[in-house]
């Protein structure tokens, strides 16, 4: 079920968080990622097409304390693995540019997804 063999692998991380999966139709776009799983849950939530939803959850997860790297590396580690750098928000925050452009962020673009 989970994808890591310690908790220092997923340190950052939130326990669960929104995301927007691009390509999807409204209404079937926005999804769940939990910690440790693979896969997300699609949810029934209806925020529009990707771009609305996009900053909508954006700002649900900020509200909650979940920035975009650790947002992006949920939905990472759900879809790819919980063992690569790019699970890891420190990683994104070091080296991905738009993680570091906390007004970008805020306008609740997408950074990588």
């Amino acid at each position: 079920m989970t994808g890591a063999s310690s908790g220092d692998e997923m340190a950052g991380l939130p326990l669960r968080c929104h995301v927007v999966l691009p390509g999807l139709p409204a209404g079937a776009n926005v999804a769940v990622c939990e910690r440790g799983n693979h896969g997300v849950r699609i949810t029934s939530i209806d925020l529009g097409g990707f771009s609305t939803a996009r900053r909508l959850v954006r700002a649900l997860n900020d509200a909650l304390g979940i920035d975009a790297a650790a947002e992006h590396a949920m939905l990472v580690g759900c879809l790819r693995g919980w063992n690569g750098e790019v699970a890891c928000p420190d990683f994104l925050r070091a080296a991905a540019r738009g993680f570091k452009n906390v007004e970008w962020q805020a306008r609740g673009d997408s950074v990588l997804h």
